[in-house]
């Protein structure tokens, strides 16, 4: 699955980000891009796009990381024309999820063929899936350091 999501709209849905963007937007920027990074691990994640509102006269685009990228709308076209552009120059609308509060936004999306999801959302996927994989390094960890029997009694014990 590809990931386009409103980067001004998550950040407004996440408290301690929210607080950070009205002293230091680019912090809040910076620290969103890095939670979103860990999504490129997770199983079925393919290429996530980050979209934020205007930097210039231009539409700008950076890649970070392999499969994610940061896109920063014109002054002339805002993030929701972005996203929208993206969703249906997509030969495969299909595989794109959109994540964004915006109704008008996820209505348009949905109607080109893409998936879309609300930011309250895709916060709660996003945690279900951290707890997930904790909950699999626990394990993982147990099975690894969990004594065996055998382990116990030094090579040879028990008169052979």
């Amino acid at each position: 699955m590809h990931w386009i999501i409103d980067g001004n709209n998550l950040l407004h849905r996440i408290p301690s980000l929210k607080q950070k963007l009205a002293r230091d937007a680019e912090r809040a920027r910076q620290e969103l891009l890095s939670m979103l990074a860990g999504m490129l691990g997770m199983a079925g994640v393919e290429e996530v796009v980050l979209v934020f509102d205007g930097r210039g006269a231009r539409v700008g685009s950076l890649h970070p990381l392999p499969g994610l990228t940061l896109i920063y709308s014109s002054d002339t076209l805002t993030a929701d024309g972005v996203i929208e552009r993206l969703v249906l120059s997509s030969d495969e609308p299909s595989r794109w999820r959109v994540v964004t509060s915006d109704r008008m936004e996820r209505e348009t999306a949905h109607a080109a063929g893409a998936e879309t999801m609300g930011c309250g959302d895709f916060i709660d996927w996003l945690e279900q899936q951290h707890r997930n994989l904790q909950g699999s390094l626990a394990q993982r960890r147990r099975r690894e350091t969990a004594q065996r029997l055998g382990d116990m009694f030094p090579e040879g014990y028990g008169g052979k």
